[in-house]
């Protein structure tokens, strides 16, 4: 037996699901940018930009598409099966026309600091071995910037014009176990109040019989990953607008595919058309191209680290309780690492909250107390912050009566939405695409000058449809947004439809240079996550709604929602609050944290429950440790109910033993010595987390017959496991 034998377990079968990360973790969460190396291989005819996290490798032989983007803390593998391509099909639907079938005619690559720029120009061909080009060429720009890709199409047609069909502007294949997905629509929410919310989805190619994911309309952002492992991710830029009026004065003409293929691999595939006609003999109209078509969009790549994080225990405070010494004291003795003030609404309906926009918020006596825990909390190791809105901005303050019509969100061109509760509100809705994000940014400067916060809380975090003029170069017909039939009548799409993604990862790239590397960002994002402004964060909270409340039960670890625990590349809360009725019986309650456990992420916020069931690794020590979830089969127990996931070092292994079902079981543990980072030697400590007894056993039981242990029903046991010292 060799414990450093990092390969998968005999019984962990061929899925990528099973497949366990090969590289030891890094000592940093990747949160700060860093440099791009470039390597250009004219001889092998590649170009490869690396960082210490991931890399991107283009292929000068088929017009310089990337061919392979590989996480080296995720799997390590190239995540496509194809280079990314796009194409254009002529108007009798008989020949596509592609940039991968010909090799790339120029290749200009530039540095910008930490960051690289890489201009590929190629021709399109039907098939590969095609001695000329095509009349239409393609130039495509790659901006590389920190964890995502700026990418600006452009499709050069002849000046006397080409007939065409369709317009892919982007096409992957990945892997089959990249199979979990998520999709912003590109039509407008038939609900102002709503913000475009992902819809979710999930492929097993070859497998099973998938139903595709189709619509007419390009999408704003899909999102594909592996959940708790790797992924990666496609969103407009925010002139949504280029991508409908700019292609055909119209909307309803693009196109979105997410399906499975089994040839000549398998794989999971997207295609985002600008435009796809009906068939020839279907046509009423011909769609005729000159000059130049841009469109722009953007790959995101989550930074993963390999390491393991502390579970996100967080507490919040309000004004109307300010936490006492002794309240704050026991937080940190009961392993809570952050808070944040969150007191944005009239909830105890006394007209005194902090209404977003303004400052100071309260009295001095108030703001005395809100110093007073902020200070306490530093002393007892907590990091503390306080609550922002990136997208509300509340009526009665001074500098919304200046700019909050200018600076609104008007999903129909006229309209502001104001987020409503209880007769009260939490403030009208603002895009970033304005004035207000300069505006909002100095606010959260002006809060960070006057109090000492470890950083920041941003609620709304997400990009939002907007369509109020005023944020846009375009310009809209005269009577375009006449209303004739009430509220909200013609909420649609426009030649000045945009949203704010550019704007939200600007903020999330200063945010972090503000903050600094150490600093803290929690960001909220529920139902919306997106890889590329979550990698300047250090927490996530999402699952806040959106999904079915459980009463009865708990999904299969298999059936968990995407969003649960994402990529796993940030530390994640998920909101108990909104995943689970109120009036569940507390089996549910635990069986939930028992998912959380097996999975890497925390309840939020923490309860009296949450603090006992997370309690033993509150003060583990996590420094070189990688997380291995359940799927990864660190041992075997003798029995389906119990699952397990570790803590793995070279030095040590926490192993977490899972008790999923209403009855107490005897489980026979078995380690699996190929999964584990786990050294060799003849003999172990262990220490049972929750009680501290501590015995030793031989490495032929442990890792061969098996220990015996008993776990009470919808409970975890914790044991940390050392080599034994001579």
């Amino acid at each position: 037996m060799s414990g450093n034998n990092r390969g998968c377990c005999k019984d962990a079968g061929k899925d990528m699901f099973d497949r366990v990360p090969t590289l030891p973790p890094l000592p940093v969460d990747g949160t700060t940018p860093e440099n791009y190396e470039v390597e250009r291989d004219d001889p092998a005819g590649t170009v490869r930009l690396k960082t210490r996290f991931y890399e991107v490798t283009h292929d000068l032989t088929k017009g310089g598409a990337i061919s392979s983007i590989i996480l080296f803390r995720g799997t390590g593998e190239n995540m496509l099966t194809e280079p990314i391509s796009c194409a254009v099909t002529t108007a009798d639907w008989k020949t596509t026309l592609s940039d991968v079938n010909a090799p790339a005619l120029e290749c200009e690559i530039t540095r910008d600091g930490k960051y690289a720029t890489v201009v590929m120009t190629s021709g399109l061909r039907p098939t590969v071995g095609e001695a000329t080009d095509s009349p239409v060429k393609i130039r495509t720009v790659y901006e590389y910037r920190w964890g995502y890709i700026r990418v600006k199409r452009q499709f050069l047609f002849p000046a006397s014009g080409f007939d065409v069909a369709q317009i892919m502007a982007h096409q992957w294949k990945l892997r089959p176990d990249i199979s979990h997905f998520g999709v912003r629509a590109g039509s407008p929410a038939c609900d102002p109040t709503h913000c475009g919310e992902s819809q979710w989805g999930h492929l097993d190619p070859g497998r099973a019989n998938d139903y595709p994911y189709w619509s007419c309309y390009a999408p704003r952002h899909v999102v594909f990953g592996n959940p708790g492992r790797e992924g990666i991710e496609w969103f407009m830029s925010s002139d949504l607008a280029q991508w409908t009026y700019g292609v055909c004065g119209e909307i309803g003409h693009g196109w979105l595919n997410i399906g499975s293929v089994t040839q000549p691999r398998k794989a999971v595939e997207m295609q985002v058309c600008a435009l796809k006609m009906p068939r020839k003999d279907l046509q009423k109209k011909k769609a005729v191209f000159k000059g130049k078509l841009t469109l722009d969009y953007r790959i995101g790549i989550p930074i993963i680290s390999g390491r393991a994080a502390k579970p996100f225990i967080h507490e919040s405070f309000n004004r109307k309780n300010w936490p006492t010494e002794a309240t704050i004291k026991k937080w940190a003795a009961d392993g809570v690492a952050t808070a944040h003030f969150h007191h944005d609404g009239d909830t105890f309906h006394d007209g005194l909250f902090w209404r977003d926009g303004s400052y100071p918020p309260f009295g001095p006596e108030d703001m005395a107390e809100f110093d007073r825990v902020l200070k306490t909390c530093r002393e007892n190791g907590i990091r503390v912050t306080t609550y922002f809105s990136n997208k509300e901005l509340h009526p009665t303050t001074d500098i919304y009566r200046e700019h909050g019509q200018e600076w609104a969100r008007l999903p129909d061109g006229k309209t502001q939405v104001h987020n409503l509760y209880e007769g009260d509100e939490y403030g009208a809705q603002m895009c970033l695409r304005s004035g207000w994000s300069d505006w909002f940014k100095k606010s959260v400067e002006r809060v960070s000058a006057n109090h000492k916060i470890d950083g920041v809380y941003y609620d709304w975090n997400q990009a939002i449809f907007c369509n109020n003029p005023a944020h846009s170069d375009r310009k809209c017909p005269d009577g375009y947004f006449n209303d004739k039939g009430g509220l909200f009548a013609d909420l649609k799409d426009s030649p000045v439809a945009h949203w704010d993604i550019d704007e939200l990862i600007e903020l999330m790239e200063l945010t972090r240079e503000f903050v600094g590397p150490g600093g803290l960002a929690i960001i909220h994002n529920t139902m919306n996550p997106c890889m590329a402004t979550e990698n300047f964060a250090s927490h996530v909270l999402g699952m806040e709604w959106g999904t079915g409340h459980l009463s009865d039960g708990v999904p299969k670890l298999r059936e968990l929602p995407f969003e649960w625990n994402f990529v796993g590349a940030r530390p994640r809360g998920v909101i108990t609050g909104g995943c689970i009725d109120k009036k569940a019986p507390v089996a549910i309650f635990r069986k939930r944290n028992l998912q959380c456990l097996l999975t890497g992420v925390a309840p939020w916020r923490a309860s009296a429950l949450d603090i006992v069931m997370f309690a033993p690794l509150k003060k583990l020590n996590m420094d070189g440790s990688r997380f291995l979830d359940w799927r990864n089969k660190v041992a075997s127990t003798g029995t389906c109910s119990v699952k397990c996931a570790a803590y793995d070092s070279e030095d040590s292994l926490v192993l977490l033993l899972a008790n999923t079902s209403d009855d107490k079981v005897t489980a026979k543990v078995k380690l699996c010595a190929n999964a584990l980072l786990l050294r060799q030697t003849a003999q172990y400590g262990i220490v049972d987390l929750s009680s501290g007894e501590s015995w030793t056993e031989d490495q032929a039981r442990l890792f061969e017959s098996g220990v015996e242990l008993q776990i009470e029903a919808n409970t975890c046991r914790f044991f940390k496991i050392d080599p034994a010292k001579n």
